[in-house]
């Protein structure tokens, strides 16, 4: 019996590993084809990227994957029951159906796998629109002129990659001093090389302290580690935050 108050496959395949490495595969495809000649392939007309169609075909690719783990819990005798669980005691939990309504339920064993969301930080409440989180970043139609990026974890440069090779002008701000910071040194190093390459901006041992609305863009000041002055810098339209926690943590 599982217990899903959202969609099956978690955020690895609906928020995280499956949706990215599909945008990833299209972007790869519109460089190569921007590479034809240097394989003897001609092709004529302009070659621009269409990211509203990369995401539907995103799409379409985790909504196959959910329907065949669907599938398999058919085929393998799996209860799959849609609602939120709340532990009551030792082999005992409460399910909140989409429904209101209530289901209590026993089991010998019990596993808990909730998986991650979202993280807020201070000062940068996520609206959905100009901040957002990965979630919202996987379901952008339009290209971002530029894109603030909170974090240079795996997460954080997988996107900072992904709207590189899109013509977007990326800014990533990591509070520790490097990028991957869970990573060996000869990682980041090697990481850090590619993003200069890319010409992606990335400010280590920095923090957003603020924001500055303004009409058409957003401000962001940052602080510069062990210095009384920070820097200001300005985004076209989108910042996204790509840290991600349990769900049993706090904000």
């Amino acid at each position: 019996m599982v217990i899903e108050k959202g969609e099956v496959g978690g955020t690895c395949l609906n928020w995280g590993c499956i949706p990215t490495k599909s945008l990833i595969a299209s972007v790869e495809a519109y460089e190569t084809v921007r590479r034809a000649s240097e394989f003897g392939i001609s092709v004529s007309g302009e070659i621009k990227p269409d990211l509203s169609a990369m995401v539907a075909r995103k799409d379409k690719i985790v909504e196959l994957q959910v329907k065949g783990i669907k599938g398999l819990f058919q085929g393998f005798g799996v209860t799959l029951i849609s609602g939120e669980g709340s532990l009551l005691g030792p082999g005992r939990l409460s399910v909140k159906r989409p429904d209101g309504g209530q289901e209590e339920i026993s089991a010998s064993k019990i596993i808990i796998a909730t998986g991650s969301r979202p993280a807020s930080l201070p000062n940068l409440t996520l609206d959905g629109e100009r901040i957002i989180s990965s979630t919202e970043a996987l379901a952008l139609t339009q290209i971002p002129r530029s894109i603030l990026i909170v974090g240079a974890g795996v997460i954080g440069c997988e996107f900072a990659f992904l709207f590189s090779r899109l013509g977007s002008q990326v800014t990533m701000v990591e509070m520790l001093p490097r990028a991957l910071p869970n990573e060996d040194e000869d990682v980041s190093r090697l990481l850090e090389r590619e993003v200069r390459k890319r010409k992606i901006d990335l400010y280590a041992n920095n923090r957003v302290e603020g924001l500055v609305r303004m009409r058409k863009e957003i401000g962001r000041s940052v602080w510069r580690a062990g210095k009384p002055s920070g820097r200001r810098k300005s985004w076209s339209r989108w910042a996204a935050n790509s840290i991600r926690k349990g769900w049993g943590s706090r904000d």
